[in-house]
């Protein structure tokens, strides 16, 4: 009985915590941000919100960039904590992902620095967006 009731309060607090996040991050109208393709080669990725505190759901919205493109995206939450996004760059496996705040936008970037070497971020990417 005393695991029962920890098991029972472990999944009240977990659930309640999750839902208090994505509440108070759903608006009304739209916000807008764009998507520059920086880099020499096509790209390919999605934008996310966090799942809808009713129904479980997320928004996803696939892009696919030349170089030197750009594209806009808009959404109306629920956004994880300071009204963020996650936003992924893939080929058939992700290469990069981070969550970024939409009021500013989103630049891709990869640096060439031989003739079939990238430089690197922090993370160890050769393929990366500014995320603010």
């Amino acid at each position: 009985m005393k695991y029962l009731s920890y098991s029972v309060l472990i999944t009240f607090l977990c659930v309640f915590a999750a839902k208090v996040d994505a509440d108070q991050y759903l608006i009304d109208d739209p916000v807008c941000f764009n998507i520059i393709n920086e880099e020499q080669q096509t790209v390919i990725g999605h934008v996310e919100t966090a799942r809808h505190p009713v129904s479980g759901n997320r928004h996803r919205s696939e892009f696919r960039l030349e170089p030197g493109e750009r594209t806009q995206a808009c959404t109306v939450g629920p956004f994880y904590a300071d009204y963020r996004v996650g936003f992924v760059i893939k080929t058939f496996l992700p290469l990069f992902s981070c969550k970024t705040k939409v009021n500013e936008d989103i630049i891709i970037k990869r640096q060439r620095i031989g003739r079939d070497t990238y430089k690197k971020n922090v993370r160890g990417e050769t393929i990366w967006a500014e995320c603010h």
